[in-house]
């Protein structure tokens, strides 16, 4: 349903830990918003088709940690992170093309969060 809404390379999870479900999907105004429940928490994966800046769609008071090339997708991933009460951190996952912006936030263990990042790839 994507593909066929959206005039962007469709990014896709190839790694999806065991308990992390399908929830829903939403598409409007060039963007589709996927929601995963991963052990009581939502992971949001977004896609956006246009620039990020044509958008403002994005504020966030996570801090950016590190940048990482993913070899799969071709660019730089930025991840970032917000520490939040009772000692969860919540973890993002920007990309930003010349044609979409992406992003993939949720509440998980680092490790498994990186895993998920490291085997992002785009289907066209």
């Amino acid at each position: 349903k994507m593909q066929d809404e959206l005039d962007i390379p469709i990014l896709k999870l190839k790694y999806v830990p065991a308990n992390m479900v399908f929830d829903s999907l939403s598409i409007e105004n060039n963007r589709a918003i996927i929601k995963f429940n991963f052990n009581g928490y939502v992971i949001r994966l977004v896609e956006v088709e246009g620039p990020l800046e044509s958008f403002n769609t994005h504020v966030s008071d996570r801090e950016e940690y590190d940048t990482r090339f993913n070899r799969l997708l071709g660019t730089d991933v930025i991840l970032s992170k917000n520490d939040l009460d009772g000692g969860k951190i919540e973890y993002s996952a920007d990309i930003e093309t010349d044609t979409a912006y992406y992003y993939l936030s949720g509440i998980m263990d680092e490790d498994e969060f990186n895993r998920i990042v490291e085997q992002m790839h785009f289907i066209n």
